[in-house]
C-alpha cells in the first residue's frame, strides 16, 4: 500500500514567478539551438585508435582540441541483456532514434511492437532541412542506414536503398557502390549520379538536386588509405577521399536556408579493428583511418569558421579491437600496440562536441543521449512548453492553499 505525504503548496506568486523565469530560460536557450548538425563517426574508433593516430601524427587532432568533451557508453539492448558488444546497426539506431534495439535491427522497435523508429534525417526533413549521408563504407551499412532508413536485420540493403531514394530521400549519398544501391535506381528516382573524384568536382558546389555518388563496387566499401599510400591500392587515384567527399557534401547542403543534417563515417577504423593478428598492415590501416578522419573533421571546421549555427559532434559508435597502446615509436613510425580481439569491445569511446548545444557533452554520456543532444527543440516550440508551464500555473489561482494536511501521493511509475 501507498501510504500519504504532508504536502505544503507554494504560494501562487512565487510559482508564478518561477514559470516566468523557466520560460525565459527556455526562451533564451531556443536561441542558440543549432540550424546544422554534423554527426562524424570513427566507426570502431575508441580512445587507444586516437592515442596510436596521435602518436604517428606527432600532435593532436583537430577534433580534440573541442572545448567540450565526454565519454560515451555504446550497449545495445542486447548487450543489456546478455552481455557482449553493440554492434554498428543497434549502435547507431541507439544515436539515430534515442531507443536501444537488439543487435543488427536497424531503426526499428525490437523489442517492441516492431514499428519504424523516427531517425535523426527523419526528423530534419520534417523540419524542412536538408538531409546528407556520406561514409567510406557501402552507402547502404548499418551506420548510414540507421539515420535515415529501416530493417528488421541490416543485411536487408535492397530495403534500406529504398528508403534513401524513395521515403526519406536523402540529398546527398556520397560513398561506397554495391549492395543492394545501384546507379540505375538513383537515376530512376531522380538523382544525379556520380562514380569518381571527376565526377564529384565537375559537379561544382551547388548540387542539381539530389546527389548520389557511387565510389568503387567492392562489398566492403572504399579502400584502406594506408594501402593507397603504400601504393597497394590504387583506388584514390580516382575515388575520392572522405575529406573531398566531406567537402562536397557541405557545399551542396549548405545551399539550403532551413539548413541541414549530415552525417560523415569512417569506416576503415573498424574494418582493421576486425582483422587478425598484429601485423603492421593492421595498425597501419588503422592510424590511416584515423588521419584521413581527421582530415575530414578539418574540413568541417573550416567550413564553420565564422559562423555560429552549425552543431559539431565527433564520436564512435563503438571500438573494434581491444586497441591498446604499448610503445611511442616517434613521430612518423607506427607505434607498438596490441589488439586484445577481432571483435567489438563495450570499452567507452570519446565525444568530442563544437557549436551551439556542445556544452550537453560533459562527463559519461550513453549513446542514445546523442539523438537529444541533435535534436534541440526549436523556438516556438520551447517557447509554447513554456508558455503552457506559465499557464499552469496560473491555473493554481483560487485553489486553497494546504499547510500541514495531507493528500494521496502519486503511485510511482514501474
Amino acid at each position: 500500500m501507498l501510504g500519504f505525504r504532508s504536502v505544503r503548496r507554494a504560494p501562487r506568486a512565487r510559482l508564478l514567478a518561477a514559470a516566468a523565469a523557466l520560460a525565459i530560460v527556455l526562451a533564451e536557450g531556443a536561441l542558440a539551438a543549432p540550424q546544422n548538425v554534423i554527426l562524424m563517426i570513427g566507426d570502431g574508433m575508441g580512445f587507444g585508435h586516437v592515442e596510436a593516430a596521435r602518436l604517428y601524427a606527432g600532435s593532436p587532432f583537430a577534433f580534440e582540441g573541442a572545448p567540450h568533451q565526454a565519454q560515451m557508453t555504446t550497449d545495445s539492448y542486447t548487450s543489456q541483456q546478455i552481455g557482449g558488444p553493440t554492434d554498428s546497426a543497434a549502435a547507431a539506431t541507439a544515436m539515430s532514434t534515442g531507443r536501444k534495439v537488439h543487435n543488427t535491427v536497424v531503426s526499428v522497435a525490437v523489442p517492441g511492437d516492431v514499428s519504424e523508429l523516427e531517425t535523426l534525417g527523419e526528423t530534419m526533413k520534417a523540419r524542412g532541412k536538408s538531409v546528407g549521408l556520406v561514409t567510406t563504407s557501402y552507402l547502404t551499412d548499418a551506420t548510414p542506414a540507421a539515420m535515415a532508413a529501416h530493417a528488421l536485420i541490416r543485411i536487408q540493403t535492397e530495403a534500406i536503398a529504398d528508403d534513401y531514394l524513395n521515403d526519406t530521400r536523402v540529398d546527398v549519398l556520397l560513398g561506397g557502390g554495391a549492395n543492394g544501391l545501384m546507379a540505375g535506381a538513383g537515376l530512376a528516382a531522380g538523382y544525379t549520379v556520380v562514380s569518381d573524384r571527376a565526377g564529384l568536382e565537375a559537379l561544382g558546389t551547388s548540387a542539381p538536386g539530389p546527389v548520389l555518388g557511387l565510389f568503387g563496387d567492392s562489398s566492403e566499401g572504399m579502400p584502406f588509405e594506408w594501402d593507397h599510400a603504400r601504393g597497394t591500392d590504387p583506388g584514390y587515384d580516382t575515388l575520392p577521399f572522405l575529406h573531398e567527399m566531406t567537402s562536397s557534401a557541405l557545399s551542396f547542403l549548405d545551399d539550403d536556408p532551413d539548413g541541414f543534417f549530415l552525417m560523415i563515417e569512417q569506416e576503415g577504423t573498424d574494418r582493421a579493428g576486425h582483422q587478425s593478428g598484429s601485423g603492421i598492415d593492421r595498425i597501419g590501416r588503422d592510424v590511416f583511418a584515423v588521419l584521413e578522419f581527421d582530415r575530414a573533421v578539418e574540413a568541417v571546421l573550416a567550413w564553420m569558421a565564422g559562423r555560429d549555427d552549425t552543431l559539431l559532434l565527433v564520436t564512435a559508435d563503438h571500438e573494434t579491437g581491444g586497441l591498446e597502446v604499448l610503445g611511442d615509436n616517434g613521430v612518423g613510425f607506427l607505434p607498438t600496440v596490441s589488439w586484445s580481439t577481432s571483435d567489438h569491445t563495450r570499452t567507452n569511446v570519446p565525444v568530442y562536441a563544437f557549436g551551439p548545444s556542445a556544452e550537453l557533452v560533459s562527463g559519461v554520456i550513453d549513446n542514445t543521449d546523442i539523438r537529444s543532444i541533435a535534436i534541440v527543440p526549436e523556438p516556438g516550440t520551447i517557447l509554447l512548453v513554456a508558455v503552457g508551464l506559465a499557464g499552469l500555473a496560473a491555473r493554481g489561482r483560487g485553489r486553497p492553499r494546504i499547510s500541514g494536511g495531507t493528500e494521496p501521493s502519486r503511485p510511482r511509475a514501474p
